[in-house]
């Protein structure tokens, strides 16, 4: 990053004087002129909250990436492609929410930053640019929901987007000269790079109409203040009846809507095809100008084309939709907000005429590049893991979050799988590494070291002490992926002060860990869990945190920490057990009670958590054939019934213990109704109740636990340096599988296959990779290169 030339910017706004800047939009526009192509333009861009960036009128950029203003983001982008010799007009479309969200902390100023070189002319953001409020977007709406910001609410018939590409000399008179704050005015004292890649914008038209129906809102006199489209239209559309659309066959986006009378409504719903995130294009004709058209967004629906929404009670909190005032005969609009979903209900409020409509989809996520693979010949366990790779894209966009429908937050749990899933997609580590960063911030720590459970945030009721457990994994994650400890050390100092936190328990002295009645202990989402006392479950999450700390204060030495964090791990490992352990049952008890009982559960989150911390391996045996197997197989029923989320480690802990085979059945029945709807989900719950995500990439780890079950690849040394290789070639659910692998070194490929019994396997690895080999009746240690095996014979079973 060019610090010194961003030196030269200024952060600008409009002199006008408004009463609030809350959901304000602004637009910025500046002309330059070029004598010749250039082959590099490269410009750092930057907006408070957030920009769309337009180079003579085609869509170029959108940024920055969530942060903290203190070290504001700023984005750098090669703009050369889309600029031409002669005239170029340069606009940004910002948006300003003026509150705080489950991604954003305002610091209740808005600003613009730019600056862009080309070799002979410098053109930053200063007072010759142009600015004026957008006139076409409605200032005062509903919010999307609770989590998120605003809804947009549009009338075409104020912008024309000709300011994108008209001249200076044909601007109208709203436009003016800005308010200019020099680089490094509060409350951005600094800026960052974004250290990540721009989204994508590529753009996707959508399948075509599924369902329809007509009917009438109730007459009401009255005008509400503020406009919210889903409420609106709630009830009317549960009631109605819908008629099914045959999809045409190849994809355009093009619907036809009839002539629509005074007080009824016609609503047609549009299927993008798969669920994704981005910005609604749609074009319009036909329409006299000030006819208003409604869109609602899903991720399911009917048989029959009804979209399933979440009902009227659900409305303060959820109303995911847009308004748009239509203009005169042709007219374009381009959203700003970035909604997930999969589906787009339009509804025609009458008095309208027919009218025609082009709907596309400009998809705005985390450009993967994607080289993991995985196939086999059972058509659905392929389709679940498509569709949690097309899960896991969807909720990765400028960071991990839980869901783009109706949060769009970097929640630190989910954040832990999708990094899990993302390196058996690509060796890309910097999602994990920001997001690191940003829930370590000091912005997101609490007086006694606490981190938030995501962030950027104000949401003081999403502290997690669980949370900030896996925070402290993820940084052994992030060194076991890389072999890499320099992200530890930086942060030493933040560990340092979270683990205070847990030692006034009197951790090291024997103590364990309460749950604080001041903070959401989270755990699962299940009922069961007990979160009151001193749960075991959470006692385990800080053992496994704390023996990850161990490894890297050993590895790294900070202070010569190891002397100190050491008797902690080992102290808490030997009161879990002596507090816990029900030699009787053979279990560890659930925890204890506020009046320092022992709960009488032994739930499965505890035994699996007490297996991934290496507690009692003598009896981890007994514990996969009495609790993990019969439960995976439902010759069981747990009181407290893993989510989706957690189902990632009681699968971890089935492998370990030889289960391979029962957890791949237990997914590839429980994930059928997820692939069938094209998207993993929350819980075990199809969308459309309640507030239950179809889109959520704690539910997407199919993309993980596949190759490391079936095709046995799992990293065993930081750096993927050694692997283990022992392949579930005994599964009944198919007769081949094969995996490609990223890793740091390249890519590991393999595949087995099964015919009468016998199975051909074959592994190959790229150089700086050895393998501890397992088949049957075949174990090889320092195993290199490319080698193939013949077992026979294998009964599967």
């Amino acid at each position: 990053m060019d610090r010194e030339r961003l030196q030269q910017t200024n952060w600008l706004w409009s002199r006008k004087a408004v009463a609030s800047t809350v959901n304000l939009y602004t637009q910025f526009r500046r002309s330059v002129e070029l004598a010749e192509p250039v082959d590099q333009a490269i410009a750092y861009i930057s907006a408070d909250q957030e920009y769309q960036l337009f180079i003579n009128g085609s869509y170029a950029a959108r940024g920055p990436a969530r942060g903290y203003a203190a070290h504001w983001p700023v984005d750098e982008v090669d703009l050369a492609p889309h600029l031409k010799p002669g005239v170029n007009v340069i606009a940004a479309i910002v948006h300003h929410p003026g509150i705080s969200t489950f991604k954003y902390r305002t610091e209740a100023m808005p600003g613009f930053l730019f600056a862009l070189d080309l070799g002979d002319q410098q053109l930053v953001s200063d007072k010759s640019w142009h600015v004026r409020f957008d006139p076409s977007r409605t200032q005062v709406t509903g919010k999307l929901c609770k989590q998120m910001g605003f809804q947009e609410q549009i009338d075409l018939r104020a912008d024309d987007r000709s300011w994108l590409t008209c001249a200076d000399a044909e601007l109208s008179d709203d436009w003016a000269d800005p308010q200019a704050r020099v680089y490094g005015s509060p409350p951005w004292h600094d800026t960052e790079p974004r250290n990540l890649p721009m989204l994508t914008d590529h753009t996707m038209p959508y399948a075509g109409p599924v369902g329809h129906t007509t009917y009438t809102l109730p007459e009401t006199d009255a005008k509400p203040e503020i406009i919210r489209p889903a409420a609106i239209h709630d009830q009317a559309i549960r009631d109605a009846e819908w008629t099914a659309i045959d999809a045409p066959a190849s994809a355009t986006g093009e619907v036809d809507t009839p002539a629509v009378e005074a007080g009824a409504c016609y609503a047609v719903t549009i299927d993008l095809g798969r669920p994704s995130v981005g910005e609604l294009l749609l074009e319009a004709d036909g329409a006299a100008g000030g006819e208003a058209i409604d869109l609602l967004y899903s991720e399911a629906v009917s048989p029959a084309g009804q979209p399933l929404i979440p009902k009227t009670s659900f409305h303060r909190d959820i109303d995911i939709a847009t308004r748009i005032t239509l203009g005169a005969g042709p007219c374009r609009h381009e959203a700003f907000q970035t909604i997930g979903h999969r589906y787009t209900t339009l509804v025609v409020n009458g008095p309208a005429p027919a009218m025609s409509f082009e709907l596309a989809h400009r998809e705005t996520r985390y450009p993967l590049e994607t080289v993991g693979q995985f196939t086999c010949n059972n058509d659905g366990l392929n389709q679940i893991y498509a569709v949690s790779v097309n899960t896991q894209r969807n909720c990765m966009m400028d960071a991990y979050v839980d869901t783009p429908w109706r949060e769009q937050a970097q929640w630190w749990g989910d954040a832990r799988v999708q990094a899990w899933n993302t390196f058996y997609l690509a060796n890309d580590t910097r999602l994990l590494e920001r997001g690191i960063r940003q829930i370590g911030d000091p912005d997101m720590e609490l007086p006694n070291g606490l981190t938030y459970g995501h962030a950027p945030t104000i949401a003081h009721t999403c502290v997690l002490p669980d949370f900030a457990c896996t925070w402290l994994m993820t940084l052994w994650d992030q060194y076991d992926q890389s072999g890499d400890a320099s992200l530890f050390l930086e942060h030493w100092p933040r560990v340092d002060r979270l683990l205070k936190y847990f030692e006034a328990y009197g951790v090291a002295d024997g103590g364990l860990v309460g749950a604080d009645p001041r903070y959401w202990l989270f755990l699962d989402w299940t009922d069961g869990i007990p979160r009151k006392g001193k749960p075991a479950l959470l006692n385990l999450l800080l053992l496994e945190a704390l023996d990850a700390v161990v490894k890297l204060v050993k590895l790294t030495q900070p202070g010569g920490n190891s002397d100190r964090v050491e008797p902690m791990a080992k102290a808490l490992r030997q009161t879990i057990d002596a507090t816990y352990w029900d030699a009787e049952r053979g279990r560890y008890r659930d925890g204890l009670d506020k009046d320092g009982s022992l709960i009488e559960t032994c739930g499965l989150h505890t035994q699996v958590q007490a297996m991934l911390c290496g507690l009692r391996p003598e009896s981890h045996d007994e514990f996969a054939t009495g609790a993990i197997g019969p439960y995976l197989r439902g010759e069981t029923e747990e009181v407290a019934e893993p989510t989706p989320y957690w189902m990632t480690y009681v699968y971890e802990a089935a492998r370990r213990c030889g289960l391979a085979a029962d957890a791949v059945e237990h997914m590839a029945r429980h994930w059928a109704g997820m692939a069938e709807q094209g998207g993993t989900w929350e819980r075990f719950l199809p969308p459309g109740n309640g507030a239950t995500s179809g889109s959520h990439a704690w539910s997407a780890h199919p993309i993980y636990h596949l190759p490391r079950l079936l095709n046995g690849v799992v990293p065993t040394a930081p750096g993927w340096t050694e692997i283990e290789f022992e392949p579930a070639i005994e599964t009944t659910l198919c007769d081949t599988a094969s995996a490609r692998v990223p890793t740091p070194h390249g890519i590991i490929d393999t595949d087995w296959k099964r015919v009468d019994g016998v199975t051909h396997v074959s592994l190959n690895l790229p150089p700086g990779i050895i393998a501890s080999v397992r088949l049957p009746g075949i174990e090889q240690t320092g195993v290199v290169g490319e080698h193939t095996w013949t077992c026979e014979p294998v009964t599967a079973g």
